[in-house]
């Protein structure tokens, strides 16, 4: 959706979360250290570039961007049309903001994709069961997540919130089109406790942005090893171990054999001076092909990126 704020002035609120939640880290509010599109300190270079004139462009997440541009209208008009329904009568407006929503003590900007008010008072029920009460003016928030169904995650959730300080409103919802391609609406009211939080992160990060002082590294304690069996968990996850390894050495071992069969079906094509040969349904190809040679070059440097890495070991005592 359209981004009002202007990063040489001011933070905008899906930006806030790069910096508040290793703040609750810090804090030990949360296990999670970063946002799953920044770092605090690759925020902190963005902003004090964007103060000296320059922009620095991230382009690691355009096909999500792409996805988000044609998918959150519809998020947005099912989300009114949810509330709606649950309003029955009373009436229900929505619109898309044409600016931002600002709180000009922390220079935070939000571009909210929605405004909406409700002439009333109605009970939203929460995914997990929860009945929310709301009424009045609210926000809606749009996203598409391709690898989930579940909650928001806590950025959005501290994004949806800074929307909430910025403009005002008390409540809002998060509309997600998850992986399993349905709608979904997440209802929230404002968090007094989670914007106190986010205010005094959004002041140091104003401090070092001004004084130009990175942050210290964090260093994430080695994580516990937890005994799964004392959570309740069966054979089957010895079962699924085991198969992995046998799955994992098996395919190593069928790939070299799938090569071995490939030298050789080469070299009898080779020996009876051919470079395509045919028999029964089959076409063999052993032919030469040349890789074309490239000029020495620089490669630019890249941002840093997050993943998670599988490894599964066995103990053989």
């Amino acid at each position: 959706m359209t981004k009002y704020s202007d990063d040489s002035k001011e933070i905008g609120a899906s930006s806030v979360p790069n910096v508040v939640i290793p703040y609750m880290f810090l804090l030990e509010m949360t296990t999670t250290l970063y946002a799953p599109f920044s770092t605090r300190q690759e925020q902190l270079q963005k902003t004090i570039a964007a103060t000296r004139g320059t922009q620095i462009e991230d382009n690691r997440y355009l096909r999500a961007k792409t996805r988000g541009n044609y998918m959150e209208p519809a998020c947005l008009e099912f989300g009114a049309d949810t509330i709606q329904t649950i309003a029955g009568d009373m009436n229900v407006s929505w619109s898309i903001p044409d600016d931002a929503d600002r709180y000009p003590d922390l220079k935070i900007a939000a571009s909210c994709d929605a405004h909406i008010t409700v002439d009333g008072k109605i009970n939203i029920k929460h995914p997990d069961g929860r009945v929310i009460s709301v009424s009045g003016d609210g926000v809606m928030e749009a996203k598409t997540d391709a690898s989930s169904d579940g909650e928001p995650r806590l950025d959005q959730i501290i994004q949806l919130n800074t929307q909430m300080a910025c403009s005002g409103r008390t409540w809002g919802i998060i509309v997600k089109y998850g992986k399993s391609h349905y709608f979904q609406i997440w209802p929230y009211l404002f968090d007094p406790e989670l914007w106190d939080i986010t205010k005094d992160a959004i002041t140091e990060f104003w401090d070092k942005v001004e004084n130009d002082i990175p942050y210290d590294p964090i260093e994430k304690p080695k994580p516990e090893i937890i005994d799964l069996e004392e959570h309740g968990s069966n054979h089957d996850l010895l079962t699924l171990c085991d198969n992995f390894l046998k799955h994992k050495e098996n395919s190593k071992i069928e790939d070299e054999l799938a090569k071995d069969i490939a030298d050789g079906l080469g070299q009898y094509l080779e020996s009876v001076g051919a470079e395509i040969g045919k028999i029964g349904p089959y076409t063999i190809k052993w032919q030469e092909r040349i890789r074309k040679a490239t000029p020495e070059k620089t490669v630019p440097a890249k941002s840093e990126t997050k993943y998670k890495v599988f490894k599964l070991e066995k103990d053989y005592e």
